[in-house]
């Protein structure tokens, strides 16, 4: 699938980390990580295959900094909207808005971040590791103001709520409900769990 290169390049400088960033995103999210090469992204940027080496000494290693790009957009929305917020609640709702509203409209890296994953036995796994997990520690933190006791409550809690919010992408439809409102109807199941820790731990 041609991704367009003066998108990608945009002002003119060319080889460049960023553009490298931005044109391996677009082929990641048109086409998927195993169907892209270096060679696809480096011709997207219209430098030499080689070139590309200077940045990036492999695929794997230019997927992880894709995610770090993704993840460091959808972190600066999410933190933007919580510290507007004040109540526990407030904040996990906030959250969960900027989480959906990166996710469905952040475009290539968003979609990247969702769906393109490391395998587990590539050597730079922990970085991409690190990464995700330095993300879902926002929402744990969320997640432990709410005031339920249990550990395991609140880890399940927060694996049901992103594990929601990052399947949304595969049913949500233009036109249909809004970010806010999906943040709501997930934040009740959310509410209603963190109620029944409650009155379990008493």
């Amino acid at each position: 699938m041609a991704v367009n290169a003066k998108a990608v390049v945009g002002d003119g400088r060319g080889d460049n980390r960023m553009n490298l960033l931005d044109a391996a995103a677009a082929r990641f999210s048109a086409q998927g990580y195993a169907g892209t090469s270096m060679r696809d992204i480096a011709a997207d940027v219209g430098i030499k295959a080689g070139s590309i080496y200077y940045h990036f000494e492999a695929k794997s290693e230019l997927l992880v900094a894709v995610h770090e790009e993704g993840i460091r957009r959808i972190t600066r929305s999410v933190e933007q909207a919580i510290n507007s917020a004040q109540p526990p609640r407030q904040r996990l709702q906030a959250a969960m808005i900027a989480h959906l509203q990166e996710i469905l409209n952040g475009g290539d890296y968003a979609q990247v971040v969702l769906r393109e994953l490391l395998p587990v036995d590539d050597p730079r796994h922990q970085r991409f590791r690190q990464a995700r997990n330095g993300y879902e520690d926002i929402f744990r933190r969320l997640i432990d103001d709410l005031g339920i006791s249990s550990a395991t409550k609140r880890r399940h809690l927060r694996l049901l709520l992103l594990g929601a919010l990052n399947w949304s992408p595969m049913w949500y439809r233009a036109g249909g409900q809004q970010p806010a409102e999906i943040a709501a109807g997930f934040l009740e199941l959310v509410q209603t769990g963190c109620e029944q820790g409650r009155d379990a731990d008493e």
